[in-house]
C-alpha cells in the first residue's frame, strides 16, 4: 500500500473527504506509513475546521454576489423573477418624449450583463484567494506546534510568499536553534556549562539531554547554578 492509498484510508475512517490526501502528505511531510495516522489526525484537528469555514465563507459570497447582480439587472430593466412587472393600473402611464422613438438596443444589454458577470468573477476569484491564505494559515500553525516552535511565531510566517511552509518553518527552527546556542555561549563564558561546539546545530534531542545532564554534573562540582538552555 502507498503512502497516498494509506492517506487516503485513514481520512476515510476519520469520516473526511479523501481528496485531501495530496494535502496531508505535503503538510506533514509524509514519507512512510507508520506516520499517516498521526498526520491525519492533526489534519482533522487543525487544519480542517479553518479549511472547511473559509470554503463556506467563499460560497456565501459568491452567492450573496450571484443575487446582488441579479437584483441590480431586474431593476435596471424593470423585472421581477425574470418577467417583467406589470404596470399597476393605478398609475397613470408615463408619456413618452417625441422623437424618443429609437428602443434600446439588445448590444447595450448584453454589455451590461457581460459587466455584471465579470464583476462576480472578480469576488469569487477574491473568496477563493481568501481561502487559500486560510488554509495556507492553518497548514502553517500545524508545522509550528509539529517543530517545537513558539507559538507566537505563527506572526512570521507569509501565507502569500513564495517560499513553502515547511521552509519557512525550517528557517524559523534553525533560528532557535541559534539562540539557543548563543545563551548557552554565553553561559559557558560566565563559568556555568561546558561549551558544546557551535556547529553541532542539527543535534537530536538525546544529544540536548545528554549535553545537558553533563553540564549539570559540572555546575553541581563547582557550586554552581545551572542555566536552562530550554527557556524561551
Amino acid at each position: 500500500m502507498t503512502v497516498i492509498e494509506a492517506i487516503k484510508k485513514a481520512l476515510k475512517e476519520q469520516g473526511v473527504s479523501e481528496s485531501h490526501a495530496e494535502r496531508v502528505q505535503k503538510a506533514f511531510g509524509v514519507n512512510a506509513v507508520d506516520g499517516v495516522a498521526a498526520a491525519v489526525k492533526a489534519f482533522k484537528e487543525y487544519m480542517l475546521p479553518a479549511i472547511e469555514e473559509a470554503d463556506k465563507t467563499a460560497k456565501e459570497k459568491a452567492e450573496e454576489a450571484r443575487k446582488a447582480a441579479i437584483a441590480e439587472y431586474e431593476k435596471a430593466h424593470g423585472l421581477k423573477d425574470g418577467k417583467p412587472i406589470a404596470p399597476d393600473p393605478t398609475q397613470p402611464i408615463p408619456p413618452k418624449p417625441l422623437g424618443d422613438t429609437i428602443p434600446t438596443g439588445a448590444n447595450a444589454e448584453l454589455a451590461e450583463l457581460n459587466k455584471q458577470l465579470q464583476e462576480i468573477r472578480s469576488r469569487i476569484a477574491k473568496s477563493e484567494v481568501e481561502a487559500a491564505n486560510a488554509a495556507r494559515l492553518s497548514e502553517a500553525k500545524a508545522a509550528i506546534q509539529k517543530a517545537g516552535l513558539p507559538e507566537t511565531w505563527i506572526s512570521r510566517i507569509n501565507t502569500s510568499a513564495e517560499a513553502s511552509i515547511e521552509e519557512q518553518v525550517k528557517t524559523l527552527g534553525d533560528e532557535l536553534t541559534a539562540i539557543r546556542q548563543d545563551a548557552i555561549n554565553q553561559n559557558v563564558a560566565s563559568g556555568g556549562m561546558r561549551s558544546m561546539p557551535a556547529e553541532s546545530t542539527a543535534r537530536t534531542a538525546e544529544d540536548w539531554a545528554n549535553f545537558m545532564s553533563q553540564a549539570t554534573d559540572q555546575s553541581a562540582e563547582r557550586g554552581t547554578a545551572t542555566f536552562n538552555a530550554g527557556a524561551e
